[in-house]
Parts: C-alpha cells; structure tokens; sequence
C-alpha cells in the first residue's frame, strides 16, 4: 500500500504536458462530490518534487477544484519520475481515463519537436506513427478553423484521433468551411467525415 500524505494545496503545480479536460457537466459533478464529501473521500492525487514545490502527475483536476473550494490540504501520493516518464503517464492517463485536448497536445508536440524532441521516441508507445503525424499536422491547419474545432471539442468531447486524422487531410481552402460545419452539426462520424473529404477533393 502506497503512503498517502496531506500536502498544501499552494505547494502544488501542474506540468506542462496534461491535456485532460472535463466537460462542464463532468467537472460540475466531481466538484459537487469533493465539496459533498471533503479531502479525505477522494483519491489521491499523484505528484513529485520539483524544486520545493510539487508537480503533479495525475490529478489536475481535483487539485484545481480543491483550490476553488478554499482546501488547505489535499491528499497525495508522492513518487519519483523523470520528466519523459510523467509526460508519458499524462498521455497514457488522458487517453485512457479521461479526454485528451488533442489541440493542446499538439502545440506541445510542436514545441518539443522546436527544442529537438522527438515526437515518435516520447509518444510512440501510446501513439502510432499515422496519429503523430495527424497532430502534427493539426499545427499548420486554418487557425481560424482550429478554433471552432477546439471549441467543438471542449463543449461536446465529439472529436478522436480517428476524426482528426481525417481532418487534417481537407484542403486548406475547405478547412474553415468544414469547421463551421461541424460546429453546427455538434460533430460528425468518421465515416461521414471520410465521405465529406472525398467529394471536397
């Protein structure tokens, strides 16, 4: 059984490489629990120390909430990581438990890949190459069309890997069209989309 310690709330920090998100129904009702139930009902969150102060690892959420509802401390697990293996846990964590802001995810990747990181050595055992490459390309997609679909993807969690790997592929002249049209529609399937991209090229 892993020790689980009480830590400040104010000692604690996010990492740069979360991309979870809750939609606002989700967070409203994890709020409502935390605030039902108090510190000492909800699972610890993961951190380890950087520095004096602790980073978190899996947790974000609650931390944040705690901090909304004014707890002084929190429980956690604290563990030791390199920063490869917590960037790899958040991936791992957000796609498997929770929703994954792929648009955050890669302007990360982008930055790493700036700073000389290779996206496949850091992600490859989460991600395949075609998904890598689909994120990647994200960053050079209508900035004007990025937003409406991270916006989407905020207010409804409609949007996987699958639908951005068909996205990316539209001509940039449709890209705007086809994020408004999304919008309206509250998402599309993939094959729908598929069936879109044929006709628009």
């Amino acid at each position: 059984m892993e020790e689980v310690i009480e830590i400040p709330v104010e000692k604690i920090r996010p990492n740069p490489w979360n991309v979870n998100f809750l939609l606002d129904y989700e967070r409203a009702r994890l709020r409502d629990a935390m605030a039902k139930y108090g510190p000492r009902a909800i699972p610890p969150i993961i951190v380890r120390e950087r520095n004096g102060v602790y980073e978190i690892v899996d947790g974000e959420q609650r931390w944040s909430i705690a901090k909304e509802l004014g707890w002084k401390n929190i429980p956690v697990i604290l563990k030791d990581f390199t920063d490869d293996e917590v960037r790899e846990l958040c991936l791992s964590y957000n796609v498997l438990r929770g929703r994954a802001d792929w648009f955050r995810l890669a302007e990360i990747m982008a930055e790493e890949s700036e700073r000389g990181i290779e996206p496949s050595r850091v992600y490859g055992d989460i991600l395949d190459a075609d998904m890598i490459s689909a994120l990647l390309a994200l960053n050079r997609f209508d900035g004007r069309a990025s937003r409406i679909l991270r916006k989407l993807h905020r207010e409804t969690g409609v949007l996987t890997l699958e639908h951005i790997a068909v996205i990316v592929r539209f001509p940039s002249k449709y890209q705007l069209e086809i994020a408004r049209n999304l919008y309206a529609l509250k998402g599309a399937g993939v094959d729908d989309l598929k069936d879109v991209l044929r006709r628009y090229i």
